[in-house]
């Protein structure tokens, strides 16, 4: 699914680091209110966007951003440039993917996935995807520079060169997905309809769907369970 259950952003825990005791940290692991709150009732859920290590999304982001503002397609574009934090691209070690899971694991594949097609999906990181001609000519255009600096202190830049010799960039801070750029109502949908294609009936999908977004005002999780239940 591409949904995380975590704590704080890095912002939020960079202000506490910033603050150390004589030790020389400040973040402690209270037990005697453990669960009050639950994190998962104080800070939610992320639903990830796409598919893949979260290490590309900014990135991603970014140059898809580009894409949309500015009408650009795989032709147009002579080189994507990417300076992102050292810890990110650390991450991202396959610049030449051979299976789905070197894939996730790819700046190139998911920028090339991206530019092709406006979007990184399931579909992209099916085995039968990885080495599609039209998405691996495309690899030897990502070029990316490490920057030794947290992901708090330096947002990732993203320089798009077109054959024209017009060069257009962005710089994302946050990606889509996290509690400052929670995903709308309209990319949620896409990435359920993602999700449950080929694993659920049309009609059933659409009453699941239904359900889910009335759920905070009157859906039952007893019965939406139910549903999963039958689907599965």
């Amino acid at each position: 699914m591409g949904t995380l259950m975590v704590g704080q952003d890095v912002e939020e825990l960079r202000a506490i680091m910033a603050d150390k005791d004589e030790h020389g940290q400040k973040v402690k692991f209270a037990t005697t209110d453990i669960g009050e709150p639950l994190h998962i009732e104080k800070y939610g859920l992320k639903v990830k966007r796409f598919p893949n290590c979260g290490s590309v999304h900014r990135s991603l982001d970014g140059l898809l951003e580009l894409r949309e503002k500015h009408g650009f397609g795989p032709a147009d574009v002579k080189e994507i440039f990417v300076r992102a934090p050292a810890a990110h691209l650390r991450n991202l070690m396959y610049d030449r993917p051979t299976n789905p899971m070197e894939a996730k694991f790819s700046l190139e594949y998911g920028l090339a996935v991206g530019l092709l097609s406006g979007n990184a999906t399931l579909a992209d990181y099916e085995p039968d995807a990885i080495e599609r001609n039209q998405v691996t000519a495309l690899l030897p255009l990502v070029r990316k520079e490490y920057v030794e600096k947290l992901e708090s202190d330096f947002p990732t830049e993203v320089h798009v060169t077109l054959v024209s010799g017009e060069t257009v960039s962005t710089s994302v801070k946050m990606p889509v997905g996290s509690s400052a750029r929670p995903l709308s109502e309209d990319q949620l949908i896409e990435k359920f309809d993602g999700c449950v294609a080929g694993f659920m009936a049309d009609e059933r999908a659409k009453q699941v769907k239904t359900m889910l977004l009335s759920l905070e005002r009157e859906g039952s999780v007893r019965k939406l369970m139910s549903m999963l239940t039958q689907a599965a």
